[in-house]
């Protein structure tokens, strides 16, 4: 189903009226991934039903680029094909040498200088047969993704656009935004041809309700078609993908669906828009995987320094991401979809990800931004080498703490922990502030890191300081490290602490370690003991 393409299949009926009428033209059909130039191309061959219009089809493809005339074979293969018998022979036999030039594999196509080519008189001999056939009916010739044809096509097709007079031929090419290549002169030769340029707008939000009843079969209601319409901005290519997806799950157009809309991320998408990122210029690339590692707020002078663009470059190349489709807008940084996200992280190996996650995290530590943006970058860091990210992440730490958020404070000093040159005192209070982070959710853990941080202090105060930090609702409630009791000779108990400090001591020593609570002897230093009501005397 096309939808909302009507302007642009009449300028193609009247320039194939005008070019049998002996006016030939070339349409250049433009616009961004997923616009839909591929589909209006299929149905163009619509317009000659009824009408003696001989249709030439070729599609190029990125992985054909090696594969010299093939969109100039595609297009003569389906001359022949199309031809009755006799005329098929015939024109091998009046033309054998030059189909010979053109479909065989074994002759050269090369000038003096070792460079791909094609030979003048192949130019002249292709055009003259498309001049035969054109006698007898007009050609409407289609050629899909301009951008992936390969070299000696792409001088055939330059040829030809530029001496289209004398034929009777309609020549539409389709050729995605924001591409580069460089074969850009032959490139440039046939767009500056082209008499019309039509693009492809994206569709409204009444075309998007009518593309999600054909997906399911039943209207959509109003705030979901919104939401489908906002999450992909009209390109079809986005909306059919999130429709399918939903379509596989099993869900239904309904309101209450909405976040499921905006939140998925189709697999096939995300394979494709990476295989486009592929092959852009170094400079799109690099600035597609800032905004992705940065974020789409980003400062745009802290993105053109992580993509090492001069603000000129970073302009240039913001604009080449719009044209390609991967931005929702020319001047603003930010992807189209989430799934854009997706398949710039995916086009990145780990090592790249991470040396541009540690980069970040260095341009905004410098740049003097909040602790918690630097962790974020530091987060995706296995170890990173700068001598401040440990404190960075303490900070961090820190702030989530204030705010109330102690599940993320905890993962920053879990982060924390991984640097390899913390040792003796300063691990201890590494260890000693996550389970104070984690004494309220996480119970066990933060005696069991407390655990691990007093044998890493030098002075009983500061053992019995971290003691002090273990949540009270566990005391007493199962057996217990025998290594956080208090086991320590009486010399080894230093002046009296105060009462808060004598109470966390109050545990049983025993070997077995049960950690049953003791019965102090009162106004007694250092604490005796009662016997233990479980295990019998403990040790003092």
């Amino acid at each position: 189903m096309l939808l909302e393409r009507e302007a642009e299949l009449a300028q193609v009926a009247e320039a194939l009226r005008a070019a049998a009428a002996g006016d030939s033209s070339l349409v250049l059909l433009t616009g961004p991934m997923g616009i839909g130039r591929t589909a209006l191309l299929q149905q163009l061959p619509m317009l000659a039903d009824g009408e003696e219009i001989r249709v030439l089809r070729a599609n190029a493809a990125p992985v054909e680029q090696d594969f010299t005339l093939g969109v100039v074979r595609q297009l003569f293969d389906s001359l022949l094909t199309g031809a009755p018998g006799e005329l098929h022979e015939s024109r091998l036999g009046e033309e054998g040498d030059l189909y010979r030039t053109v479909f065989s594999d074994d002759v050269p196509l090369l000038d003096d200088g070792g460079t791909l080519t094609m030979p003048e008189e192949a130019l002249y001999g292709l055009r003259s047969a498309l001049a035969a056939v054109s006698a007898d009916s007009p050609l409407l010739i289609l050629v899909d993704d301009l951008q992936w044809v390969d070299a000696p096509s792409l001088r055939w097709l330059a040829f030809l656009v530029k001496r289209l007079h004398g034929l009777r031929a309609v020549v539409v090419c389709g050729l995605r935004d924001g591409y580069r290549r460089p074969g850009d002169p032959l490139l440039r030769e046939v767009v500056d041809a082209a008499r019309r340029v039509l693009r492809p707008a994206p569709l409204s939000l009444g075309a998007t309700k009518e593309v999600i009843h054909e997906q399911f079969g039943v209207p959509g209601d109003e705030e979901f078609a919104r939401a489908c319409h906002e999450t992909s901005a009209g390109n079809p290519l986005f909306l059919k993908s999130v429709l399918a997806d939903l379509a596989v799950g099993g869900l239904r157009p309904t309101a209450g669906q909405v976040e499921a809309v905006r939140s998925l991320r189709p697999a096939l998408l995300r394979e494709r828009l990476a295989g486009s990122l592929r092959v852009q210029p170094r400079p799109a690339r690099d600035l597609a995987a800032a905004i992705a590692v940065l974020g789409g707020q980003a400062e745009p002078d802290l993105l053109a320094r992580l993509a090492g663009l001069d603000p000129i470059g970073f302009l240039a190349t913001l604009r080449d991401l719009h044209e390609v489709g991967l931005l929702a807008a020319e001047q603003e940084p930010r992807f189209l979809h989430r799934v854009v996200q997706d398949a710039v992280e995916s086009s990145m190996t780990v090592a790249e990800r991470e040396r541009l996650h540690d980069a970040a995290a260095a341009l905004l530590y410098h740049n003097g931004r909040p602790a918690e943006l630097v962790a974020a970058q530091l987060m995706a860091v296995t170890n990173s080498g700068h001598p401040w990210a440990v404190e960075v992440l303490r900070a961090a730490a820190d702030t989530a703490l204030r705010r109330g958020a102690p599940r993320t404070a905890a993962r920053y000093l879990r982060r924390a922990l991984l640097d390899g040159s913390l040792a003796g005192e300063g691990r201890a209070r590494l260890l000693i502030d996550l389970a104070t982070a984690e004494r309220g959710f996480d119970p066990a853990a933060s005696e069991r890191h407390i655990s691990q941080a007093i044998p890493l202090l030098t002075t009983p105060r500061l053992r019995a300081a971290a003691a002090l930090r273990i949540s009270p609702t566990i005391v007493g409630l199962g057996p217990r490290r025998p290594s956080i009791c208090c086991t320590r000779s009486p010399r080894t108990w230093g002046p009296p602490p105060r009462w808060r400090a004598r109470r966390a001591m109050w545990r049983c020593g025993s070997r077995r370690g049960c950690g049953t609570p003791g019965t102090r002897i009162r106004r007694s230093w250092p604490p005796r003991w009662s016997a233990c009501p479980r295990w019998g005397r403990s040790r003092r």
